[in-house]
């Protein structure tokens, strides 16, 4: 429970955090800027898993320090969000993120229209971006040092 808790207010430091730390201080913490590739997505009405091999693409999530994230598909960008981060904390949760994207997400042809989701660190190299409400998605994302 420490381990994640540390984590989360590392998050929730860093997309805080000013653009003029000395980047030194800013790789020390492992902040949730910088790119994430898509490990695999879960969920949906069924439980289904789908993965990069399954679904026949490669995504990359790019968070910037600027308050946008670049999506990438096949190492071609496909998208520019514009993001805003909200803490959001919840009773016998583990802290995390709420991001509203500017527009929905148009990377995953399997979920459509997500606009918003949950960020939550389920470890300092393992994001989880979950979809509001339900029968929803589950997407995993590694970072990419």
């Amino acid at each position: 429970m420490q381990r994640i808790l540390l984590a989360t207010a590392v998050l929730l430091a860093a997309l805080r955090a000013d653009a003029c730390t000395a980047p030194a201080a800013q790789s020390s913490r492992r902040p949730l800027h910088g790119p994430w590739r898509w490990i695999s997505s879960t969920g949906g009405i069924t439980g289904i898993r789908m993965d990069p091999a399954s679904e026949g693409f490669s995504a990359i999530f790019y968070f910037q320090r600027d308050g946008t994230v670049d999506i990438y598909r096949d190492d071609r960008r496909q998208d520019r969000l514009i993001l805003d981060a909200v803490p959001k904390t919840t009773a016998n949760a583990p802290p995390s993120l709420r991001l509203h994207y500017a527009h929905p997400l148009s990377i995953f042809p399997f979920d459509p229209g997500i606009d918003h989701q949950t960020a939550r660190l389920a470890a300092t190299d393992t994001l989880l971006l979950i979809d509001p409400c339900c029968d929803r998605y589950t997407h995993t994302l590694a970072r990419i040092e």
